[in-house]
């Protein structure tokens, strides 16, 4: 505005000027007079231009989002690998031996368990009747006589209560069968030093779980009428006292056919193996096993 007043007073003080110094026509006046008007004009414009630029609101300052940086992505974890202890079987056993369970308890339902060395030595399910005779003379599965019959716990155990629970089973001489498998005929390899270390583990397989034992004696005991010779041998005592259990544990010693290096707490479970000595009819040989381990079946699917 300032600016626009300006113009007009210059352009009345030059017409003035012109006027009263006599050398202007009106021609040149009215010239004069256009060119000023123009000025005024052009400022006029300018001012406004101005003024409109002036009254327009300041941009807002243009917000920079920085972006999120993107998280690295976090690696799955690595499953730690099942480390299985020397005398565990693989889990393809295991869901044999459950299979295998299952298959025999519907032939039948007295079945104790399987007892399974992981050598192979033995393989043969554990039945329990009101006395110790039927099932070592009769085949489990057809219920007919048979000599070297089945494999029999003492009746008077209860399996999963008891600290030690006996297991009888025939020793098969070669004339009745060359089969040097039969029953408890293979517990004879135990009596050679030799063969301890490749047999010294063995399971019993029941239908959730498997209970896992070591060899830790092997020795022969006499039996006279039915009476243990010495008398404390009572190898089927099935829950030890301690002074009875650090006597017994001390006339095996004397007794054992070798040393195996392992020992024996009171406060262990135990399972006893019991058969026959090739000719010498009323001897029998003895394999105290010490529970080491008891695990349930792994799932289904699951990978070692």
């Amino acid at each position: 505005m300032i600016c626009l007043i300006f113009c007009v007073r210059l352009c009345e003080g030059r017409q003035r000027s012109l006027y009263y110094n006599g050398r202007m026509s009106r021609k040149r006046l009215k010239k004069s007079a256009r060119i000023g008007i123009g000025a005024v004009l052009i400022t006029a414009a300018a001012a406004g231009g101005y003024l409109i630029f002036a009254n327009q609101p300041e941009p807002e300052p243009e917000v920079i989002v920085t972006p999120e940086p993107t998280p690295e992505p976090t690696p799955e974890p690595t499953p730690t690998p099942v480390i299985k202890e020397d005398y565990e079987f693989s889990d393809e056993e295991l869901f044999r031996l459950k299979q295998e369970y299952a298959e025999d308890y519907d032939i039948d339902s007295s079945l104790q368990g399987i007892l399974v060395f992981q050598s192979g030595l033995i393989e043969e399910p554990v039945f329990q009747d009101s006395d110790n005779t039927y099932y070592l003379y009769h085949n489990w599965r057809t219920g007919e006589y048979r000599s070297w019959g089945s494999i029999a716990m003492d009746y008077e155990n209860v399996f999963e209560e008891d600290q030690n629970s006996t297991i009888y089973g025939h020793y098969v001489y070669p004339e009745r069968s060359a089969d040097r498998t039969i029953m408890f005929t293979p517990l004879a390899l135990l009596m050679n030093e030799e063969n301890y270390e490749e047999n010294r583990y063995l399971a019993m397989a029941l239908r959730d779980e498997i209970i896992y034992y070591e060899i830790i004696r092997i020795y022969d005991c006499r039996l006279e009428d039915g009476e243990y010779i010495p008398e404390d041998l009572n190898y089927s005592v099935r829950n030890f006292e301690e002074s009875y259990f650090d006597s017994y544990f001390q006339r095996v010693k004397e007794r054992e056919f070798y040393d195996t290096g392992k020992e024996a707490e009171y406060t262990d479970r135990f399972l006893t193996l019991q058969t026959c000595i090739e000719g010498m009819h009323s001897d029998r040989e003895i394999v105290v096993c010490r529970q080491i381990d008891r695990k349930p079946y792994p799932e289904e699917g699951e990978e070692e």
